[in-house]
């Protein structure tokens, strides 16, 4: 939103500037051009923030895939770059977990109830822990004393563990 409303692009926003910016939102939503915000132009205005904010997501995730797996360096992963972002072994490691039957394929039941297994653990796990315990402990710069996974009492809990560090983040 900031920096949406730096018009003259200098870094910074004036009161005159974040005043325009609120202008121009209330009328690209007053679709209808009454003066008004209806609830169904508030219903669209919400949902059209929450479509670009996912796009946003959604992009800088792309970007920071390809950042980290783009060995070659041309901008793109190929099928040799795709292929390494995985282990060799993980369809040896689903069917060991989910091959029910034991007939060295996985069917789409048995996919299905996998999934609701994993829904169940998580809902299981969402009474006992709450909704953000269990993540690991943060300090004050936001950092976690401990990565997701790690055993308390190893050894490794007072050391930070930065956000590039983690899982996802695009770091190494």
């Amino acid at each position: 939103m900031i920096t949406d409303a730096d018009a003259d692009g200098d870094g910074k926003v004036t009161k005159a500037e974040m005043e325009a910016a609120a202008s121009k939102r209330f009328s690209d939503a007053d679709t209808d051009g009454d003066g008004k915000l209806s609830a169904e132009e508030l219903t669209a205005q919400a949902e059209a923030m929450r479509v670009a904010r996912q796009e946003t997501r959604r992009a800088k995730r792309t970007e920071a895939m390809i950042r980290r797996f783009d060995y070659d360096g041309d901008g793109a992963l190929s099928q040799q770059e795709m292929q390494a972002m995985r282990p060799a072994d993980l369809f040896d490691r689903m069917l060991e977990r989910l091959d029910t039957d034991k007939d060295g394929a996985l069917s789409t039941g048995e996919v299905q109830a996998a999934g609701e297994r994993m829904q169940d653990r998580r809902a299981q796990r969402g009474e006992r822990f709450g909704r953000h315990e269990g993540r690991g402990e943060r300090g004050e710069n936001g950092h976690r004393w401990f990565p997701r996974g790690q055993a308390q009492g190893d050894g490794l809990r007072n050391a930070p563990v930065s956000p590039e560090m983690e899982p996802g983040t695009g770091g190494n």
